[in-house]
């Protein structure tokens, strides 16, 4: 609630700690392992994974088909990959 921008808050602030993600040439939805809310000692809480495949690759695909630049880099050290969002 502290953001200042609320209203206008980029793509990938909106989503976080979901990403669309680019690595290898394809785009996969990923979740930032560092967030607090969803990190057990570095690795995702239980469920989080089939939560993200279940609520957010179909939402997160149809942007991604229309609007690839949103995909940022691929961070293994702090990024988990959930599901590959184009063919």
């Amino acid at each position: 609630g502290a953001c200042k921008v609320q209203a206008d808050k980029p793509l990938n602030c909106s989503i976080y700690p979901a990403h669309a993600a680019s690595k290898g040439g394809r785009i996969m939805l990923t979740i930032t392992n560092v967030c607090p809310v969803i990190n057990d000692e570095g690795q995702l809480k239980p469920g989080i994974d089939e939560y993200a495949r279940e609520r957010m690759a179909g939402p997160m695909r149809s942007v991604v088909e229309q609007h690839p630049e949103v995909a940022i880099p691929f961070r293994a050290d702090d990024m988990t990959a959930i599901e590959v969002l184009n063919p």
